[in-house]
């Protein structure tokens, strides 16, 4: 049960009005914006990795290029080389052998050659990629491309260029990256968690909340207003952030050697068919084109349409494919308009043909079927965060009302000590701050009440015994007068003594009907008047006390003020005043003293009968106190041993 305090509105303690158990629900959302924020960091940071690199090359920390000597030892080994023949192996061979099998390397080769298959001696251009897998080439640093001149076993003159792909670097930085995106999940995982536990959030939003400023952001609408144009504002910036940094994504998955399954596949059925039908290079010159042309229909009968795949004789010149032109989805604005989408891979297969070996390229766009899922993707990450921001905040105003409701629940079971649940500073919050200050006026007025039945039965109590005493005797010397047992000297003592008990019972039914005069709570007449004004009630109780043998010392005050009062009823506080002091007070030394400060104070000082305390009902006291309470005055009484001092303090408007 929470506690059952009263605070000034949005001042309440969150720690005693919000579950600390965390619902399943909200775990999951945790766990969900955890990963995310940890997936964006991922890609965020790994966005520049190039810059880290070149700051290393620049640094000599990474060098890039071979060394003289290993340059030197590839010349020497390409002097029995004929590039003209086509052999990728033996060039990969090599090549490896001289840079060793962990260099990283994309190698071009090419030159100029005599063309003695057509029996005509002229300089034909070449090139050749050593690899049957050539990435985008986009993926390459072309900057750091390191070219040399050779002379092959043709006795024709070449150049090599190598292109680093910095593998050990990329993973390197994809490790690095890895580790610092969990940090930062686990950073703001923790986070999340102490805010939850401890609140934070409802405490900065209540803060906030007092500011005058945002005095607007009290209400319900407004709040869920700029709830959604916030959960609005962020799912849209997360997802341009997303969608404008895709190129991270595409070239992380580049890297890691992202590869359609089914190249292979095709390529297999297009030997198999050029195989099969024993298609040839070399025909009469007049079947040449029909020949080539049969061949590209076969071809194209046999692979996908995002598959361009052209065909090349033993002297890499183009005779035959089938090609599409999609490179129209990469136009400027398309979501296709990434670099690494939009460079092809191609791969590299022998052909075997009736009358000689060629070359199989497949060329194609691997990244370009992932462009729609990704944009799909960050689309339901952008609507997924709104849709939390926005339930998250609707679903805590429906747990709010529910804690609202289950409370009252609990006051109409009678439990009036049980805080209704107050957190938030809109209606919702204000609809629980007014129903706790309803309970706690609704449970004060019940005290009242039942400290008045408690008053009034002691009061019974008092009176029935105060009533009792002198009608017992009243009713014993009737007795004795009704059958005449006195000798008739003791009539007239009898009488008086009867007289005297019923004086006492008309005291006594005054005192009572005082008291509930009082505390009927009667409508005041207030009037300002001042204390000048006032003395005079005090004055008339002085000399009535003179009369009937009282010595009575007062002050005279020097100063005046204003004082609100119902003459009517002050009269009545000094009439009890009057009455306790003839009753119970001894007739010398009975001091009234004044004073005026930031209030107007009287001071009664008595001594006490002995039998005063035996006799007392303090019915009059109580009257005085609630006569003066209604006055927003304050009534103080003490003894000390047989002193009896009595403090009516009273509110000024301000001092003459």
């Amino acid at each position: 049960m929470r506690q059952a305090t009263s605070k000034p509105f949005g001042e309440k303690d969150i720690a005693l009005n919000k579950p600390h158990k965390m619902k399943k629900s909200a775990f999951f959302i945790r766990v969900y914006l955890v990963l995310l924020i940890s997936v964006i960091t991922f890609f965020t940071l790994y966005a520049y990795r190039n810059d880290v690199l070149d700051y290393w090359v620049e640094k000599n920390r990474i060098d890039p290029s071979p060394t003289l000597q290993e340059v030197e030892n590839i010349k020497k080994a390409f002097l029995q080389y004929d590039p003209s023949q086509g052999d990728k192996q033996a060039a990969e061979t090599i090549i490896r052998e001289e840079l060793g099998s962990d260099y990283d390397f994309m190698v071009l080769i090419e030159g100029t050659w005599t063309d003695t298959q057509s029996g005509v001696e002229a300089e034909e251009y070449y090139n050749m990629y050593v690899q049957s897998y050539i990435s985008p080439m986009s993926s390459y640093r072309a900057e750091y491309a390191y070219s040399f001149s050779l002379t092959f076993g043709n006795d024709k003159a070449g150049e090599i260029t190598l292109y680093p792909l910095f593998g050990e670097f990329y993973a390197m930085a994809r490790t690095v990256c890895l580790l610092l995106a969990l940090l930062v999940g686990l950073v703001i995982a923790i986070g999340l968690y102490l805010a939850h536990r401890h609140h934070l959030g409802s405490r900065i939003t209540q803060r906030l909340m007092k500011s005058p400023a945002l005095k607007w952001l009290h209400h319900l609408s407004v709040k869920l207003l700029a709830v959604n144009l916030f959960a609005v504002l962020l799912a849209a910036s997360t997802f341009f952030f997303l969608y404008e940094n895709r190129y991270s994504f595409f070239e992380f998955v580049n890297e890691i050697g992202y590869q359609r399954q089914d190249v292979d596949a095709v390529a297999k059925q297009v030997q198999t068919m050029i195989e099969e039908k024993q298609y040839r290079f070399h025909v009469d010159e007049s079947s040449e084109s029909a020949n080539a042309q049969a061949l590209s229909k076969d071809i194209a009968a046999l692979i996908p349409e995002d598959l361009n795949v052209y065909l090349y004789d033993e002297n890499t010149f183009y005779y035959a494919g089938s090609y599409q032109n999609t490179e129209t989805r990469f136009v400027r604005g398309s979501m296709y308009n990434v670099n690494i989408v939009a460079n092809p891979c191609i791969r590299i297969y022998p052909a075997h043909l009736a009358d000689g070996i060629g070359e199989l390229w497949i060329i194609y766009y691997p990244l370009v079927e992932l462009v729609l899922p990704y944009v799909i993707v960050v689309a339901m990450i952008a609507i997924s965060l709104y849709l939390i921001i926005s339930l998250s905040f609707t679903q805590k105003k429906v747990t709010e009302i529910r804690y609202i409701y289950d409370d009252i629940e609990v006051l109409s079971n009678g439990d009036w000590d049980h805080e209704v649940f107050q957190e938030s500073s809109d209606e919702i919050g204000q609809l629980g701050d007014h129903l706790n200050h309803m309970r706690i006026s609704f449970s004060e007025n019940m005290e009242k009440e039942a400290e008045a039945k408690r008053a009034n039965q002691e009061l019974i109590n008092a009176m029935s015994h105060d009533l009792r005493t002198p009608l017992t005797s009243l009713m014993g010397y009737l007795e004795i007068l009704q059958h005449e047992k006195y000798e008739p000297e003791q009539l007239s003592e009898y009488l008086h003594k009867c007289m005297e008990k019923c004086g006492q019972l008309k005291d006594r039914a005054d005192s009572l009907f005082n008291y509930f005069m009082v505390f009927s709570e009667e409508p005041l007449e207030l009037q300002e008047i001042s204390i000048f004004q006032f003395m005079e009630i005090v004055d008339n109780m002085k000399e009535e006390l003179e009369l009937n043998g009282f010595h009575i010392a007062m002050d005279e005050l020097s100063q005046d003020a204003l004082v609100e009062i119902d003459r009517r009823q002050m009269e009545r506080v000094f009439d009890n005043v009057r009455t306790n002091l003839m009753k119970y007070a001894r007739k010398e030394g009975v001091e009234i003293k004044l004073f005026l400060d930031k209030r107007f104070t009287i001071m009664i000082k008595n001594s006490c009968k002995r039998q005063s305390e035996a006799e007392s009902n303090c019915i009059g006291l109580k009257s005085i106190y609630k006569i003066m309470e209604r006055h927003r005055g304050k009534m103080e009484a003490k003894k000390e041993g047989e002193e009896f001092i009595l403090f009516l303090h009273f509110p000024i408007s301000h001092i003459a």
